[in-house]
């Protein structure tokens, strides 16, 4: 499904994907959307200063597939956590994401703890 990334639809999606990621965190830290050009960015505010936020995905605009961040500027495409319209069958208590009933994920490495998944 391709996203009208200025539609009330998008904007419903990134803070319901949000909410999931609190609800699953179980802690009090304010999450927040940073909007881009071709990604958005969820980040987790450790501090004061916008350098001390910590950006843990970039959801693409166009398609709102979620991936991992490679730094707090640059988005990760080889770390795919799945699309907002699936994020509900994933755990988010982790430091990433992890499928626990999205059919169309499978595991395909590991680096360390981490697995790096692909859509079939």
């Amino acid at each position: 499904m391709n996203f009208n990334s200025d539609s009330k639809e998008y904007r419903e999606s990134i803070q319901a994907f949000i909410d999931l990621i609190q609800s699953h965190q179980g802690d009090s830290a304010d999450w927040f959307v940073h909007a881009g050009r071709k990604f958005d960015k969820i980040a987790r505010m450790t501090g004061i200063l916008d350098e001390q936020n910590e950006v843990r995905y970039f959801v693409e605009r166009s398609t709102g597939n979620i991936y991992g961040a490679r730094s707090n500027t640059t988005p990760n495409l080889s770390w795919y956590f799945g699309n907002l319209n699936r994020c509900h069958l994933w755990d988010w208590t982790g430091f990433h994401g992890v499928p626990t009933s999205d059919p169309g994920i499978r595991a395909v490495s590991h680096y360390g703890p981490y697995i790096r998944y692909i859509e079939e």
